[in-house]
């Protein structure tokens, strides 16, 4: 399959951005998984990492997640999160991202953000809109 991954200056996942997340999505075959260590300049609150953030982590592994189904041109057009627990800075969190349903114009992904005990961060539902 040929897919076109962001640009190194992708504030997601590129490795030319020197302010960026520089996330390393890996596919499994159905989910795009990255793991990601906020540190003190990603937070929000004190020692909590902020909410755009955490949005940022979600629609990057919902994002790959139809770059793996062969839709290298999409863009984010809707998107509900749901935060449910604090990200503390410092601990690692577990990105994932899925496709529920594509069709000619949509795909519908979902994506959840974990800490490593599980502990579910937020959970989201994406609609990209393909413009191919």
């Amino acid at each position: 399959m040929d897919v076109e991954f962001p640009t190194g200056l992708s504030f997601g996942c590129g490795e030319d951005n020197p302010i960026g997340l520089k996330l390393k999505p890996v596919y499994d075959g159905e989910k795009v998984r990255a793991e990601f260590t906020p540190g003190e300049f990603h937070q929000g609150c004190k020692n909590a990492t902020h909410g755009g953030i955490l949005y940022t982590l979600l629609d990057v592994v919902t994002g790959y997640s139809i770059l793996y189904h062969g839709i290298n041109v999409g863009a984010t057009i809707k998107s509900e999160v749901k935060f449910k627990h604090v990200a503390p800075i410092g601990e690692p969190i577990q990105a994932s991202g899925w496709v529920i349903k594509i069709t000619k114009r949509l795909v519908e992904a979902k994506g959840v953000l974990t800490l490593e005990d599980n502990t579910v961060i937020a959970e989201g539902s994406f609609l990209f809109y393909i413009s191919r």
